[in-house]
């Protein structure tokens, strides 16, 4: 296995289990797929496009917490 496919299959359980966290509340849900794709875009090299993913889907984590506490 590259280091390459390492790296997606390591993110992808980590967004797993952040998935998983949206609905039980011990996990911390939605910051954990966060730093997932935060560190695949550092260890697997940001583009252009991945620096546009990292600022939406920010935006976005930060709306859904934000969401979270404002709308109960």
């Amino acid at each position: 296995m590259s280091s390459d496919t390492l790296l997606v299959v390591l993110v992808a359980i980590v967004m797993v289990i952040g998935v998983a966290g949206t609905i039980l509340p011990i996990l911390p849900g939605l910051w954990l797929i966060w730093a997932a794709a935060l560190a695949y875009g550092l260890f697997g090299g940001f583009g252009v496009a991945g620096w546009i993913g990292t600022t939406l889907i920010t935006a976005l984590a930060v709306a859904g917490t934000a969401s979270g506490v404002y709308l109960p």
